[in-house]
C-alpha cells in the first residue's frame, strides 16, 4: 500500500520547492488548506 503524504497550505510557504522535491522522489501527494488529521511522528 503506497502511502500519501498532505502538504498542508500556509501563507509565506515556499511549495513549489517541496512539490519539485516530492515529485523527484515520486512521492504521492496532495495539498490542502483544511486538514481533518495531522499526525506529527516523533522523531
Amino acid at each position: 500500500m503506497k502511502q500519501q503524504v498532505a502538504i498542508i497550505s500556509s501563507v509565506g510557504s515556499n511549495l513549489a520547492s517541496l512539490k519539485f522535491a516530492l515529485d523527484r522522489l515520486d512521492v504521492n501527494y496532495c495539498e490542502t488548506e483544511d486538514p481533518q488529521k495531522l499526525l506529527i511522528p516523533a522523531m
